[in-house]
């Protein structure tokens, strides 16, 4: 009888055991599918606002290349959803732009994101203009053997760390509330040559005139307008004086005309 008794205490203990741990289990998965829910609904609502965002974007071109109406964007597929704006005019060319963003939610329940954009810029694409920028333009070469300007001079020089041509144009001509869609840059090579050169365009960031040598400008400080720097440096252009990055690189080889492409140098 004993044994009997201590076979089926341990037989209930084995079912309570089980018991909790099939509770255990059902209440993990519980918090499983709820938190994959929650996970769902964060990627459908912001699926919805990037399509919302997508409308923005395709109302303000479509009315732009238009030439500044005010035509709405119709129900659009984009990957798994859909967007669509209304697009209404507003003072001053501008426009009010309505739009959403559908994507298909949990449960077959559709998250929708809206987003109300008031007095939205644009530009008339449709009246474009192309300028040669010809006023107060200068150029000059500064290079280790120059220790006077070189204003006079025909032509630029460009020796890799040893002579540097320097470019400007007034943008004073640009009107001020137009868009810059495209800016080029046009040298020509009058040197020949076969093998090629990479040579880059950068914004330069400290001023200059047309007495600006390697070592000094019009203001007797070192042409990289760092303080301190001595006159018998012979270094180029440090940190500072031009910007760390080119703006458009081009490979010149033999002689004829080479462009670069400075839109956003001129448009900034």
């Amino acid at each position: 009888m004993m044994r009997r008794r201590q076979s089926g205490a341990l037989l209930l203990m084995v079912a309570l055991i089980l018991a909790t741990l099939a509770v255990l289990s059902f209440g993990l998965n519980r918090a499983v599918t709820a938190d994959m829910r929650t996970v769902q609904d964060i990627y459908h609502t912001r699926n919805a606002g990037y399509l919302a965002g997508a409308a923005v974007a395709a109302a303000r071109w479509t009315n732009q290349v238009a030439g500044c109406t005010s035509t709405s964007i119709p129900s659009t597929t984009l990957g798994n959803g859909s967007f669509a704006a209304t697009v209404g005019k507003a003072p001053s060319k501008k426009l009010n732009i309505v739009a959403t963003g559908t994507t298909a939610g949990t449960a077959a329940v559709s998250t929708v994101r809206t987003l109300d954009r008031k007095e939205v810029n644009i530009v008339d694409f449709s009246k474009t203009d192309s300028k040669d920028l010809e006023g107060a333009q200068l150029d000059t070469t500064v290079g280790k053997t120059r220790l006077l300007p070189s204003n006079g001079a025909s032509e630029l020089e460009l020796i890799a760390d040893s002579s540097y041509a320097l470019l400007y144009w007034p943008v004073a001509e640009i009107k001020s509330d137009a868009q810059v869609l495209s800016a080029t840059l046009i040298l020509t090579q009058s040197g020949s040559g076969s093998t090629p050169r990479q040579v880059s365009v950068r914004r330069m960031m400290t001023q200059w005139d047309a007495n600006a040598t390697w070592l000094q400008t019009r203001m007797m400080v070192g042409w990289t307008g760092r303080p301190g720097r001595s006159l018998l440096e012979t270094g180029p252009g440090e940190a500072g004086d031009y910007g760390s990055l080119p703006v458009a690189t081009t490979a010149v080889t033999g002689a004829g005309s080479y462009t670069w492409d400075v839109t956003g140098l001129v448009d900034g």
